[in-house]
């Protein structure tokens, strides 16, 4: 979706790390409201796809596993993503030809990444602004596990009772 607006309106999520100093420097310098993150990469990419978290946006570098796991949530949430693999060595590139990478500089989107339908479960571990972390009492454990399937438009947040 576009959104026409000037940037000093964005609210744009990152996750608050030393590789992304010059990306918050950018942010800044635009103007940008950043709403920062300690961790949880790809709960903080998810949360543009939740609208009652007004996020535009969220930016940063990470591992693949990872990109790969939030395209998955986007799309279920008919969300867009951009991304592009970052290799650090000529080892890191001699591994991604092995695997059939021929562009370097590929910018991938989310059809690229995921071809089908798709699942996606997370239970939250500790408190994030998607699910509650794990808690408990002298009986139980509580928890809460976001799943989302694309097919079925399931989007919901089941709450777990598991006695000790």
């Amino acid at each position: 979706m576009q959104k026409n607006t000037t940037p000093d309106k964005l609210r744009i999520c990152i996750l608050k790390r030393k590789r992304h100093e010059k990306i918050i420097n950018d942010l800044n310098s635009l103007g940008v409201k950043i709403h920062f993150i300690n961790d949880g990469d790809v709960s903080g990419a998810i949360a543009v796809g939740i609208k009652n978290l007004n996020i535009d946006m969220y930016v940063g570098t990470g591992g693949a596993p990872e990109g790969v796991l939030a395209a998955a949530a986007l799309d279920c949430l008919d969300c867009q993503m951009q991304a592009r693999l970052v290799f650090n060595n000529d080892e890191e590139k001699k591994k991604g030809k092995k695997l059939g990478i021929t562009n370097f500089n590929k910018k991938y989107i989310i059809s690229d990444i995921i071809k089908d339908d798709v699942l996606f479960f997370a239970t939250g571990v500790t408190d994030g602004d998607i699910v509650k972390g794990i808690k408990s009492d002298n009986e139980y454990f509580y928890s809460e596990t976001f799943f989302l399937h694309k097919k079925a438009k399931t989007n919901i947040i089941i709450k777990n009772k598991i006695k000790k």
